[in-house]
């Protein structure tokens, strides 16, 4: 089997942190692919400056975006990335050792790595930010045959399928900078309650003005209280807020669409 990697990166206007995500996975990739859904910044120029692969998608939801990118890839072993996790050099010590052993950990047989991964917001380390505790662990390196994203599953929260062995991996993190502004946390809250809104009509649920004020509830008490946000001080509360308005605009949305 071809144990060489490729490293993808999903893209749109993503020029604040793309260079420090290429950087650090620059060593142990043998190819970077890009999957651009329509910047208008600096991306692009970044991408040429890593010799990555470019291709453009237009966005329709995430799942269908993972499996083109990963398609995209040449080699059987592929490295998952958002254009805001980097990774520090503990982990990608550890990715180049994996890849030196033919990513077969004490010789056996795994079809993909979960990678730990700490979230920020503001620049700030959270406990949780709706819809994860951190640190998390996504699968982000895997075997491109075995692992695959349903092109009609999860709109928002896409989940790999056909993994029957895993591993995860502690050492070092992925560092998410998920927001750094209150706009960045307002954009991809509207962008996020509509695939939301959208998936709810796919699966054929509905909601009500009840459920409208009570799921944004529920959801403010499990992440602010019961997940413990307050106690990120300030930025818990918002994080807070966030998951209140989330849901709150995913049932709303999902009750005016038609």
């Amino acid at each position: 089997m071809d144990t060489q990697l490729s490293v993808y990166v999903l893209t749109r206007n993503s020029d604040r942190y793309l260079a420090e995500v290429l950087g650090a996975v620059r060593d142990i990739a043998d190819e970077i692919v890009i999957v651009d859904s329509g910047s208008q910044d600096e991306t692009r120029a970044i991408a040429r400056q890593y010799e990555a692969v470019w291709l453009e998608r237009p966005f329709d939801h995430f799942g269908a975006q993972r499996n083109f990118a990963q398609d995209s890839c040449r080699h059987d072993w592929v490295l998952a990335l958002d254009s805001d996790e980097v990774m520090d050099p503990e982990m990608a010590a550890r990715l180049a050792e994996l890849k030196a052993a033919a990513f077969r950990p004490g010789g056996r047989e795994i079809e993909a790595f979960k990678l730990r991964r700490r979230w920020f917001l503001f620049g700030r380390e959270v406990r949780c930010l709706l819809p994860v505790i951190s640190p998390d662990y996504p699968i982000r390196l895997f075997r491109r045959d075995k692992v695959r994203y349903h092109d009609v599953g999860n709109l928002v929260h896409e989940s790999p399928t056909g993994v029957v062995s895993d591993e995860r991996i502690d050492r070092g993190a992925l560092l998410h900078y998920s927001c750094d502004s209150i706009e960045d946390l307002y954009a991809k809250l509207n962008q996020y309650s509509t695939l939301a809104a959208r998936e709810m009509k796919r699966k054929g649920q509905t909601t009500s003005w009840f459920g409208v004020f009570s799921h944004a509830l529920g959801a403010w008490v499990k992440w602010y209280l019961r997940k413990g946000g307050w106690r990120d001080g300030q930025v818990g509360f918002v994080a807070g807020l966030y998951a209140y308005q989330y849901t709150f605009l995913k049932h709303l949305k999902r009750l005016y669409l038609k």
